[in-house]
């Protein structure tokens, strides 16, 4: 289910005359991104019965450039959510961003038991075919949440 908010990538005077707060984004590996400024855009993947979801999440900082926010939210015990944040300077490096952004990445090899692959060929086929499917299953959560939001930017 998508939910996304409808985006205002308005000028940055106009950023800092709403609302602006001080946001903490969390980063995996990372200290967190803390900054000030207006969330613009949000966007989820969630589906019922997928091992896996985005959400992402754009803010306009008041220093007139752009946050962008990708979370990976798992509910396996093999793989780990991962949290990242981006900075660029306008909407067009933002869609650059989004647009090489590899969501295979965030599927963790590991996902998938190697215990017995060298004895069994058939074992193997089967968990490459596992693996291959995570991977189909991330680029199609990809490619719709950042269609839902570069729509959004485009009529903003």
């Amino acid at each position: 289910m998508m939910n996304v908010v409808q985006a205002q990538v308005e000028p940055a005077a106009t950023a800092a005359a709403a609302s602006v707060k001080q946001f903490r984004l969390k980063r995996s590996g990372i200290r967190p991104k803390v900054f000030q400024g207006v969330e613009v855009c949000h966007s989820m993947s969630y589906e019922m019965g997928t091992p896996f979801w985005y959400e992402i999440n754009i803010y306009r900082t008041t220093e007139g450039g752009f946050v962008s926010e990708v979370k990976f939210f798992t509910k396996s015990d093999k793989m780990r959510d991962s949290f990242k944040t981006v900075d660029v300077d306008s909407t067009e490096e933002l869609v650059t961003f989004f647009e090489g952004y590899d969501p295979t990445e965030d599927i963790d090899p590991g996902v998938v038991s190697t215990e017995r692959l060298e004895k069994n060929a058939v074992f193997a086929a089967t968990r490459a075919t596992e693996l291959a499917q995570f991977n189909c299953e991330a680029k199609r959560q990809w490619n719709d949440i950042v269609g839902e939001i570069l729509f959004e930017i485009d009529r903003a």
